[in-house]
């Protein structure tokens, strides 16, 4: 009986020391500043927001022109306006999103940003009046805000002027264009008490509780280690576990990736400079300079990038980010209402929404489970960007460190039963077994060529731009939670 208890003692004392662990190292990322997307803000004169909305309505009209009279159509699209913003229905038809305006029914986003930001449901109102899109408020019950633990009592808005560069309109830059996107996905706003880790991450374990998919549009210093992320990789890995899919921008100065975006157990989403032709068709797309990549410090590859050889070859053994990319130049950005004014935004702030849309638009439409890791590198279908750069590196074929594999623009995922249950075990390949063992960094690329997001990533492996690559990923073992044996 007392070697039993002792037994019972001895389990107790390690499960409170490894605890003790856990939160020493989780103490030293307390005070860790979070930063929002640098936004790059400009007004837009209301001839401009004329000419971008009169794109949009020139693009929603296109295809019936075409169809019902050719030559009305040749004159209609002498038309189409000059501006160079990224209207609704341009960016859901150049990336391809399922069921288009009726992308992401049944599901939610959850989007986490600090502080109250009070005129965001207003200021969406303002957004869809223009741009002709479905409300979403919170009396209909698209829309819904709340504190990082979920309830109602509010933090103050962010005191930042001007309101242009603060977490408000970061806030409305990501609300906004999750809608633009995926406009019957409903949306919860989590707002953490102030943008420090502790409430920034409590806000994404909140989020993973309320939503298919989380977007963060934010990001700071990965740390030393992996284990000083402990607490956030337990939210991820519960997170997928549960179906959950996390998204994070990689950044907005060109270099090194921070944290989330370097998690293993996360979507790091990088950005290109997007410009389409007359018709609101794809024109040009190429690496953005602000997009940051990179090698991570803290943590290495998942088993599915690692069978990504362009990765390898560029990481060794590291985790690289980004993952994939879609528009973040502000010269090519996109609308948004903020208080009275428009203004047309940018950055990976803009990527990140539009993947968490894409996504929510896909689970939408499919059977998919958890978008994670393996997913990405063997089920996407993929845009290669090859040219363009970031402040270190350049897109190339295949996996770079400024667009990672390249834009997502679809899926080989069959719409049946078997990829739910599919995606379910593919999750074994990214979670990992320690909550400590935790993975990041670079990666980027850009062009037109359109692949199967292979982890055999070796341009050798394409003869044109038609050929589609497939491989697996190499499962894992599954753990969760601060229980889980070190690695």
């Amino acid at each position: 009986m007392r070697l039993r208890d002792s037994s019972v003692l001895l389990v107790l004392l390690t499960l409170a020391l490894r605890i003790s662990t856990v939160q020493s190292e989780f103490n030293k990322r307390d005070d860790t500043k979070i930063d929002h997307g640098k936004l790059y803000a400009r007004p837009l004169e209301p001839m401009e927001m004329h000419q971008i909305v009169e794109n949009d309505n020139f693009h929603s009209e296109m295809k019936k022109r075409r169809e019902e009279s050719p030559e009305d159509f040749a004159e209609y699209l002498k038309r189409a306006a000059s501006a160079r913003a990224l209207s609704p229905s341009i960016v859901r038809s150049i990336y391809n999103i399922p069921k288009d305006v009726n992308a992401g029914a049944g599901k939610t986003v959850a989007i986490v940003v600090a502080y109250g930001s009070s005129s965001t449901e207003s200021d969406l109102a303002a957004f869809n009046a223009r741009f002709s899109l479905p409300s979403c408020t919170t009396a209909n019950g698209c829309f819904k805000r709340v504190n990082q633990n979920g309830g109602s009592t509010l933090p103050p808005d962010d005191p930042t002027t001007p309101v242009a560069y603060s977490w408000q309109a970061e806030a409305d830059l990501d609300v906004q264009w999750v809608h633009a996107v995926a406009p019957k996905a409903k949306i919860i706003l989590v707002c953490a008490d102030s943008p420090f880790f502790t409430p920034m991450l409590t806000a994404v374990r909140t989020a993973a509780t309320l939503a298919d998919v989380v977007s963060m549009s934010w990001g700071g210093d990965e740390g030393s280690s992996a284990s000083e992320n402990a607490f956030g990789e337990n939210i991820f890995v519960q997170g997928f576990y549960n179906g959950v899919s996390f998204f994070a921008s990689t950044g907005d100065d060109g270099l090194k990736a921070g944290y989330p975006a370097s998690s293993p157990n996360v979507i790091a989403v990088g950005g290109t400079t997007t410009y389409t032709n007359d018709d609101g068709t794809l024109a040009s797309e190429s690496a953005w300079g602000g997009s940051s990549g990179g090698c991570s410090s803290a943590f290495s590859m998942t088993n599915a990038q690692r069978t990504n050889s362009k990765a390898v070859s560029l990481c060794g053994t590291k985790r690289a980010v980004p993952d994939i990319s879609f528009d973040a130049d502000p010269n090519s950005g996109v609308p948004v209402y903020l208080q009275g004014n428009w203004y047309q935004i940018g950055g990976t702030s803009l990527a990140c929404p539009i993947a968490a849309a894409r996504a929510s638009a896909l689970k939408a439409s499919s059977p998919v489970g958890v978008i994670d890791s393996n997913y990405v590198y063997s089920k996407m279908l993929i845009r290669d960007v090859k040219t363009g750069s970031n402040q270190r590196y350049s897109a190339s074929t295949g996996y770079d460190l400024a667009t990672g594999l390249g834009v997502w623009i679809g899926d080989t995922i069959p719409a049946s039963s078997s990829s739910s249950r599919s995606s379910s075990s593919s999750r074994s390949s990214t979670l990992r077994s320690s909550s400590t063992s935790i993975r990041s960094s670079s990666t980027t690329r850009t062009s037109s060529t359109i692949r199967a997001s292979s982890s055999s990533a070796s341009s050798s492996t394409r003869s044109s731009p038609s050929t589609f690559r497939e491989s697996s990923a190499v499962p894992t073992r599954t753990c969760f939670g601060l229980f889980c044996p070190r690695s």
